[in-house]
């Protein structure tokens, strides 16, 4: 099996049309290699290692070139004598010539500081174009000489034809008096350790993964020289596959090290633990209350996120810690040279100190070794003096209250671009801490931690919900495929089994269904205005789909494409809704993620309005941070349990105010009190994640407002008459139907409470501030979500007049526009003799998310038990259970006893 397959793949490599496969792919990618090493705006034209790396790759295409006319030619696929079949082979060797004269001329310039060629390579090149010259004077000179294939034949054969000879000696001048000299050369600069490190790892990746292959493999096609062409075909397909490989690599690798100046700084990839470790150090700095435990805290966080040893970080507090390194000579010597540097260094060297942020050894090198300016060389001077790789100096108010080292050579990699922004928000957050510490200002502290862990979990959270999109999409454009329908005198034709995929119904069959009702529109369009449009429309399944249509004048029909749309799509159809462009990543998630479905399920309208009201929601849903709901009384509940279910939430308590709320009982309520223990409060009740919604904030008195503003400033909570205090991670959602920003100006509602809520609220119009279209996009999309079976929707569904009814009504809240269209339908069902069950979604009517699903398993439900005890923790009541699924009460308590479900239990399910 092995040796039959063995043959196979040789039989594969051996033939004439893989061959040609790999060099057309070859010419694919020396084009793209030249795209990336072409110079961008800061390269100069000027630069040697910049020409003959582009000569190099450019000449490297004409061999390849020959390579394709000559086997189309033997295929008969081009239809060109074979005289100038031999023109392209002899162009090919002279540009082979000058492509390993380049390449030597490139190994050579990766060190060099300036533009200059030594005298044997001038020697070098004249002998290389001499030879060159001698290709292409056959070529353009000779087009006569030696053209008849089978003369070239017994040329090659005899070995007395000049030309073969020539061949023959160009390899040997290429292999040994470029190619090793070249290597040799490199080889001895990499020993040498005194250029700079970036350059070191340049000229380490282009030995070890280009150069030292590349030399092996043109010595293997040295030793087959005089082979016969079926002979060479497999070496020549390898060794352009493994070369093309290996100039990708190196390219690709040697960029990232700022080859070329293509990046400005040395790139690295993202440590995947940098929130991770950030949460841990942040707790860490949370809890220090002296500045001798932030030497650790640095320690350990850069042992995390590089790798270095904890001795080789040093942090120095300036003025904060006398004789803090007193132990440590050479830390104390280093502090005497960093004092000294900044002393006595004039104010423009500190200004640019500042300006760069960070000072990484690497870097600086780099920069010194081809460039003369002062201020690197001052720069590059003062961090050999230290013997660092890193210094970040602190400020605060411009003034440099301490600094960061890492000792030189603690981390085998240089230091990326990502790194050192890593290091200069760890080193700007570790500033501020220092500066509160020094002035005991422990709240600040509390506060910046708290809303740091408040940022970052928001930015957590966004990103998972980009990466959620993203794969939707990908996995939707994975067997991406089109639908083609071909419309006609009212008559649809599906042109392939696609369509139906997509659309999930037959538009001649199912005329009632929503999306045939809109796709019918979108078609007659077309065929009266004659036009091409292009349409956003749900199928069955709540997916967004494209329908592009087009005019056939010669047919007189119209034809329309159907696909599922990529991110350029979602973006392109809604970007222009938006108040804010920046906010378009939101536009994936409510398409493909599975929080933006429930927003869009909430809120099913398209309009502007709509969409910029769901971006809000959809903001606050993915936050931790306290939230104010300015919404009528139906919906608030709703909206909280959404954003509840959003947010992951594991427990929901509602807290309902009114004006007969005694404040002290609300206070010991809350947060407990040591005086009263017959409660637990409910800051201890609540875990960790988990919500707690007090309707009505306005009723809550002033000094119990005090006691939940500390809480939301800091993140921890004081028990009532008490200093002690107690962290907690519980979300806060409040709501009221009073304007705070006058109760505060009155005096009657606490000023630091309202600041925390004022941020993160999201007003939540009443339908009577929507316009018409508003209002009827949200009608239209609750009517399709209400009706559960399509094929009736032509009969029950709401025409022009309905709509009209309900937009004048006077309704207010969403909830009430959900019961007054299901009230509605299911009048219209009974008019038209359908079953209700049948017809209407039964989760239709339940806003809490949880509950909608578990509502259209009705009394199949009774059979999970995490169902029932899902139930029991909602409802609390075995009737409303009952009620709720549509089942005898007796039923519901078969089932309790079954599952031995107790109150406790079904409380902490």
């Amino acid at each position: 099996m092995i040796i039959t397959f063995l043959l196979a793949f040789y039989a594969v490599l051996k033939s004439p049309e893989f061959l040609l496969l790999v060099m057309a792919a070859s010419v694919a990618a020396k084009f793209y290699f030249l795209s990336i090493v072409f110079p961008n705006q800061h390269v100069s034209f000027r630069s040697i290692k910049l020409i003959s790396i582009l000569v190099t790759l450019a000449a490297s295409l004409f061999g390849d070139v020959a390579w394709v006319v000559k086997m189309l030619h033997s295929f008969g696929w081009l239809y060109v004598d074979y005289p100038t079949v031999i023109f392209f082979v002899r162009i090919a060797w002279a540009f082979l010539l000058i492509q390993y004269q380049s390449l030597y001329i490139f190994m050579q310039s990766i060190t060099q500081k300036k533009a200059a060629l030594k005298k044997s390579t001038i020697a070098l090149c004249c002998a290389t174009t001499v030879q060159a010259l001698y290709f292409t004077y056959l070529a353009f000179l000779c087009p006569n000489t030696l053209v008849v294939q089978a003369e070239r034949m017994l040329a090659k054969q005899s070995g007395h034809c000049f030309e073969y000879q020539m061949m023959a000696y160009v390899t040997l001048y290429i292999l040994i008096a470029l190619n090793i000299p070249a290597l040799l050369e490199v080889l001895l600069k990499v020993k040498n350790q005194t250029i700079p490190k970036i350059i070191y790892q340049q000229l380490k990746t282009f030995i070890f993964y280009f150069l030292i292959p590349f030399v092996a493999i043109e010595t293997l096609l040295g030793l087959h020289q005089n082979a016969s062409d079926i002979e060479l075909y497999p070496i020549v397909s390898i060794s352009t596959i493994l070369l093309n490989v290996m100039i990708y690599y190196c390219l690709t690798h040697v960029i990232k090290l700022r080859f070329l100046e293509k990046q400005a700084h040395v790139q690295s990839h993202q440590n995947p633990n940098v929130i991770n470790s950030f949460k841990q150090t942040l707790e860490m700095l949370g809890k220090t209350s002296n500045l001798n435990e932030l030497s650790y805290i640095c320690q350990r966080h850069c042992k995390e996120l590089f790798g270095v040893p904890l001795r080789s970080v040093t942090l120095t507090i300036r003025n904060g810690i006398q004789n803090q390194h007193e132990l440590d000579f050479d830390a104390a010597r280093n502090d005497r040279i960093i004092e000294q540097f900044l002393l006595l260094q004039n104010q423009n060297t500190l200004t640019q100190l500042m300006q760069k942020k960070i000072l990484v050894y690497n870097e600086i090198a780099f920069d010194d070794y081809f460039n003369d300016e002062s201020i690197i060389t001052t720069f590059l001077t003062f961090l050999n003096s230290i013997n660092s790789d890193i210094f970040i100096p602190l400020y605060t108010k411009k003034k440099i209250i301490g600094y960061i080292t890492i000792a030189r050579d603690a981390r085998t990699e240089c230091y990326g671009q990502s790194d050192c922004n890593t290091l200069l928000v760890f080193a700007n957050y570790l500033a501020h801490v220092i500066h509160n510490l020094q002035h005991e200002n422990a709240h600040a502290i509390m506060h910046q931690e708290q809303s740091l862990k408040q940022e970052l979990y928001q930015r957590h959270q966004e990103i998972n919900q980009y990466k959620e999109s993203i794969d939707a999409v990908l996995r939707a454009n994975h067997n991406k495929s089109i639908g083609i329908i071909f419309y006609k005198k009212n008559l649809f034709t599906l042109g392939n089994q696609a369509t139906v995929d997509i659309l999930g119904v037959h538009p001649n069959d199912n005329p009632g269904h929503p999306v045939c009702k809109q796709l019918l529109e979108l078609a007659k369009q077309v065929e009266e205005h004659a036009t091409a449009q292009t349409k956003c429309i749900r199928n069955s399944n709540g997916r967004l789909v494209i329908f592009s249509a087009i005019p056939n004048l010669q047919t007189k029909n119209v034809i329309i494409t159907v696909f599922y749309p990529d991110v350029s799509d979602i973006v392109s159809h809604h970007i222009n809704y938006l108040d804010n462009p920046n906010d378009w990543d939101y536009l994936l998630y409510l398409e493909n993620t599975k929080a933006g479905q429930l927003v869009n399920q909430f809120i099913p309208g398209i309009t502007s309005a709509l969409l910029n009201i769901k971006i809000q929601l959809l903001k606050l849903a993915l936050s931790k941070k306290p939230t104010l709901l300015d919404a009528a009384d139906e919906d608030v509940m709703p909206l909280t349990q959404l954003i509840h279910h959003i947010s992951l939430g594991e427990r929901l308590f509602t807290l309902s105010l009114n004006q007969h709320t005694r404040p002290q009982d609300m206070a010991v309520r809350l947060f407990g009190s040591p005086f009263a223990t017959e409660q637990e409060p409910i800051f201890c009740l609540l875990k960790n994640n988990s919500t707690l919604f007090i309707k009505n904030i306005h009723y809550l008195d002033q000094e119990t407002q005090s006691y939940l503003a500390h809480y939301l400033n800091y993140g921890v909570y004081r028990a009532y008459k008490s200093e002690e205090t107690y962290p907690s991670t519980i979300r806060v959602i409040c709501s009221s139907n009073q304007d705070l920003s006058e109760l505060v100006h009155s005096g009657t509602f606490n000023t630091d409470l309202y600041n925390q809520l004022k941020n993160n609220s999201i007003t939540f119009p009443t339908l009577s501030f929507l316009n018409h279209g508003d209002i009827t996009s949200l009608i239209e999309g609750l009517t399709s979500q209400a009706i559960a079976n399509h094929e009736y929707k032509q009969l029950v569904n709401l025409n022009e007049k309905d709509k009209r009814r309900l937009t004048e009504s006077g309704i207010v809240s969403f909830v009430e526009l959900k019961n007054k269209i299901h009230q509605l339908l299911l009048k219209k069902s009974k008019e038209t003799d359908l079953d209700s069950k049948e017809l209407l979604d039964p989760g239709f009517t339940t806003s809490d998310p949880e509950l909608a699903p578990v509502a259209r398993l009705g009394k199949h439900a009774l059979k999970d038990p995490k169902i029932m005890a899902l139930l029991w923790r909602k409802f609390k009541n075995q009737n409303k259970i009952a009620l709720f699924l549509g089942v005898n009460r007796s039923s519901v308590h078969r089932r309790f006893k079954l599952y031995n479900l107790t109150h406790e239990q079904g409380t902490t399910a």
